[in-house]
């Protein structure tokens, strides 16, 4: 559970269980699997949900919550990425275009993970359009329900 001195504490207790679910799922996943859920869709549709996504996290003041567990989630994918180049000898900048994807591939995860998070901390605060249109194929990622196992 994140201290008082953590953003994330502003989350109500149903997001942070959510979100927490989500990221235990999240390090169960290789990072080369990662692009298979960051599905491309509809742009247009996908800049509406995110407007919509931004000014409900504004209105209930979660704005700070909700970026700190966004930079929670990419700190640790960047790193996962990192540690993979790391460990296939990509050093100094270089990274490999095969194995665990290509930058624009890193770039369309982060992307999709930054929507996804949103749908996971505003929940059914969205509509269900907008929820799943930020959380995509991330939907499908094993064990996302905070119920299961418990």
């Amino acid at each position: 559970m994140p201290d008082r001195g953590d953003p994330r504490a502003a989350l109500p207790a149903d997001a942070r269980a959510r979100f927490e679910a989500f990221t235990a799922a999240l390090e169960r996943i290789d990072v080369g699997e990662m692009s298979l859920y960051a599905i491309p869709g509809d742009e247009a549709e996908m800049e509406a949900a995110r407007e919509a996504a931004r000014a409900i996290a504004r209105e209930r003041g979660l704005e700070p919550a909700l970026d700190a567990a966004r930079q929670e989630v990419l700190a640790f994918v960047s790193e996962d990425y990192r540690e993979t180049s790391a460990g296939l000898g990509y050093l100094g900048g270089t990274s490999p275009t095969v194995g665990f994807g290509a930058g624009d591939d890193r770039l369309r995860v982060m992307q999709s993970l930054a929507d996804a998070v949103m749908a996971i901390v505003l929940d059914d605060a969205l509509d269900e359009s907008d929820r799943a249109e930020l959380l995509g194929a991330w939907d499908g990622l094993p064990a996302t329900d905070p119920d299961v196992g418990a």
